[in-house]
C-alpha cells in the first residue's frame, strides 16, 4: 500500500507467518519513506503477534500493527493513512 502526504510517498507492507507447526502467528509489517533517489528507507518496522488462545486473523494483525506504528503521527496523518488502508482492497 502506497500513502502520498505532503508531496512524500510512504509504502506499508506485511507479511503473514501463518504455518501449522509454529506456534506464534504473526504479521510483521514495515512502513518505508521514498528517497530522493527513488529507493525506500524504513522508518518503521514491527510485528504484531497472534496469541496461541485467539484465531489467527491477517486483518486483526495489520489493524494492531497500523494502530500502534502511527499513534505518535498527527491526526491528519493517521486519518490519511486510514483512508488509504481502507481503500487499499
Amino acid at each position: 500500500m502506497i500513502v502520498h502526504i505532503n508531496n512524500k510517498s510512504y509504502r506499508v507492507s506485511w507479511d503473514h507467518d501463518y504455518l501449522d507447526y509454529l506456534e506464534d502467528k504473526q504479521t510483521l509489517c514495515t512502513i518505508e519513506e521514498s528517497t530522493d533517489n527513488c529507493e525506500w528507507m524504513p522508518l518503521i518496522t514491527g510485528v504484531a503477534y497472534c496469541s496461541l488462545k485467539d484465531h489467527y486473523c491477517k486483518e486483526t494483525g495489520r489493524k494492531i500493527f497500523m494502530t500502534k506504528a502511527i499513534a505518535k503521527f498527527p491526526k491528519e496523518v493517521r486519518k490519511l493513512i486510514w483512508n488509504a488502508y481502507r481503500s487499499r482492497k
